[in-house]
């Protein structure tokens, strides 16, 4: 009789103590993907300029080259950093929120482009423009939907100072047409002598047709271009209600003001004021405030949660993995929100986003009451003698490397958002840009390690400039929104090639005892100055030239700069490698012609053989130390770098 073989099921084990810092990860960085990647298209909404929107967001990574080594120091020194990440998460939730409620700006009434139409019958004014925008710059920022159209066209107004100037006048015989202005009732006209600049007041505009093309005066390429009769204006203290010409007109105008005539479907926000400095400055102070308590808690988490994996440090990145998921699905979620609570594309309703941040981070701060803390958990790490590091030549050349990425990082996460909305995208394409860029990072992070033994650190940078250079050009060239999804695969190489490149190369060229310390350095350049420096060059580029601009002066330098690093890494560092290199070897040959031929004839004792081998034996096992050091200690680098991400 067979018996029948012994069956082993093997469960996974859960370790417990991880489940709430799991959750605080995927709670938490859900918050952050809910609404500081759209904040640069809140701070347009609400009237800041690029420039000022570039301060705000500029002055924040340098913040937190502050703020964190500050809060690391507070938990570490009263021992209380279940308290500190709990208040942490509350009030940043709390500040981000109240941002939602800063008035809004008073748009400045600017002149507004339309053209004007003339004929033995009738004189219109048509109008096709985007939201904000006048109608010479939509060759440069593309065309809205249809839909979108419609709402952004010229409404109905009175109180108009209509400003035109002659385009060209239809006369058979190529001679000028006659202008009068008349009145109706009176049976009076008045004549212009001079057709070729007109300036009439008090314009009263009614719409009468959303035309076809086919109409002389549909001068824009779309289908539907809204056309307004002229019913009655003022010249010369007088009112007309016909504009007689012998032949058709036609002329380009300005209107310089107007009181806007608002629908039944239209709610004018009282919260609307004229200053714009207070809401700058109320901005800036409940964001700053905001930014103070959100930068320390991932590094506060990820401290917590080394202290619970112990020795297995080497498993935090499946714990830190529930933080890329909550980012990647929230950002889409907040995106969809936003988009299905909105009236139209010209009135977004951004409350979803601010209302998911906030529910997001006081749930995060309720799964933090349940970690488990360690009594060796350490938060802050100061950094020393960093003279020795600046006197190496390859040091500086890479820091330098890693500040100019820095800068282009902050050029994207500062007005990318922000020209893709003048693109007329909706929000759920920005949810699902940042999806793409959260799946194109994850290969690339798997298969860097191959890619780095083929080609090498140093050849990795150079490629992530070249890609940073066609990121910012085909961006540039963009002009329907939703191809951006195609250009956002780039991103695996500018972070996930990037990181996994310098966050090696940075532990290979740091001095003894150093590592920690360069990576640090490195991560505060990067994420630090060259984020700040970014996106305050960026904002001054996009307020003076508009985006297009922008991003093609960024993608030209992408090439510069590897234009210069590429000759000085060939042949300066590496010519210091070869030097270094045979240097070593000639030592090595010194070493072994000062050893006497006759050691190794010389016979050792029982005593002397035990001692070496218990020696070997020692030595192992300092090495197996090392190792699983050193294998902790890569983990907390990239820790570092995924905080400065967050």
């Amino acid at each position: 009789m067979m018996k029948k073989k012994a069956s082993c099921t093997c469960s996974p084990v859960i370790n417990k103590q991880l489940l709430p810092c799991k959750a605080f990860y995927f709670l938490f960085m859900a918050g952050v993907a809910s609404l500081l990647p759209y904040l640069t298209v809140y701070m347009k909404h609400i009237g800041l300029t690029a420039s000022e929107s570039a301060i705000i967001y500029g002055v924040m990574p340098f913040l937190g080259f502050l703020i964190r080594p500050i809060w690391g120091v507070i938990a570490d020194k009263f021992n209380k950093h279940k308290i500190v990440l709990i208040v942490c998460a509350l009030f940043a939730g709390t500040f981000h929120v109240t941002c939602l409620f800063v008035p809004h700006v008073e748009p400045e009434l600017v002149p507004v482009h339309v053209f004007f139409h003339a004929n033995s019958s009738s004189a219109t004014v048509s109008k096709c423009q985007l939201y904000g925008m006048n109608v010479e710059d939509l060759d440069l920022h593309g065309k809205c939907e249809e839909s979108v159209l419609k709402e952004n066209t010229l409404k109905a107004t009175r109180l108009c100072n209509l400003t035109c100037t002659v385009l060209d006048t239809l006369m058979n015989d190529g001679s000028e047409t006659s202008l009068q202005f008349c009145n109706s009732t009176a049976n009076y006209c008045l004549e212009l002598f001079d057709s070729n600049l007109v300036n009439v007041e008090d314009v009263s505009l009614e719409l009468i047709f959303l035309n076809s093309t086919s109409d002389k005066i549909s001068v824009l390429p779309w289908k539907d271009c809204p056309q307004y009769s002229i019913e009655s204006f003022r010249a010369n203290n007088t009112y007309f209600d016909v504009f007689k010409v012998q032949n058709e007109l036609n002329m380009k105008c300005q209107i310089q003001y107007c009181n806007k005539n608002y629908s039944q479907n239209e709610v004018i926000n009282d919260s609307k004021i004229s200053s714009h400095d207070l809401t700058f400055g109320l901005f800036l102070v409940l964001f700053f405030i905001g930014q103070t308590f959100y930068m320390p808690c991932l590094s506060i988490n990820d401290a917590i949660t080394y202290g619970i994996l112990g020795d297995e440090g080497s498993k935090w990145g499946r714990t830190r993995m529930f933080g890329t998921i909550g980012f990647a699905t929230f950002a889409v979620i907040s995106g969809l929100f936003m988009d299905s609570f909105s009236e139209s594309e010209s009135q977004p309703d951004f409350s979803p986003a601010f209302y998911l941040h906030g529910g997001m981070l006081l749930l995060a701060a309720i799964s933090s009451k349940f970690m488990h803390i360690a009594e060796d958990v350490h938060c802050s790490q100061m950094m020393k003698n960093l003279s020795l590091l600046f006197k190496d030549t390859e040091i500086c050349l890479f820091l330098f490397v890693m500040l100019i990425l820095g800068i282009y990082a902050g050029v994207l996460m500062s007005f990318l958002f922000w020209y893709l909305g003048e693109l007329c995208s909706p929000k759920l394409l920005m949810g699902l840009t940042l999806l793409v860029e959260c799946v194109a990072e994850t290969p690339m992070l798997y298969f860097a390690g191959f890619i780095i033994k083929k080609v090498g650190h140093i050849p990795c940078l150079h490629v992530t400039l070249l890609a940073y250079a066609l990121r910012f050009g085909a961006y540039s060239f963009l002009k329907e929104p939703w191809l951006v999804l195609l250009i956002e695969p780039l991103h695996g190489i500018t972070y996930g090639l990037l990181f996994s490149a310098a966050t090696e190369y940075t532990d290979i060229i740091a001095p003894p005892g150093m590592s920690a310390t360069l990576q640090g350095l490195m991560a505060g350049i990067h994420w630090g100055m060259g984020l700040g420096i970014g996106s305050l060059v960026a904002g001054q580029l996009y307020h003076a030239y508009g985006g297009v601009v922008m991003f093609r002066c960024f993608a030209f330098s992408s090439l510069i700069v590897l234009v210069i690093v590429w000759p000085l890494e060939k042949f300066v560092v590496r010519k210091k490698h070869v030097k270094k290199e045979h240097t070593e070897e000639e030592e090595d040959k010194e070493n072994n012609q000062k050893i006497p031929e006759t050691a190794e004839e010389i016979p050792l004792s029982a005593d002397e053989e035990n001692g070496v081998n218990l020696l070997s034996l020692e030595q192992n096992e300092n090495q197996e130390r090392e190792t699983e050091g050193e294998n902790q200690d890569e983990n907390r680098k990239i820790s570092l770098v995924e905080n400065s991400v967050a």
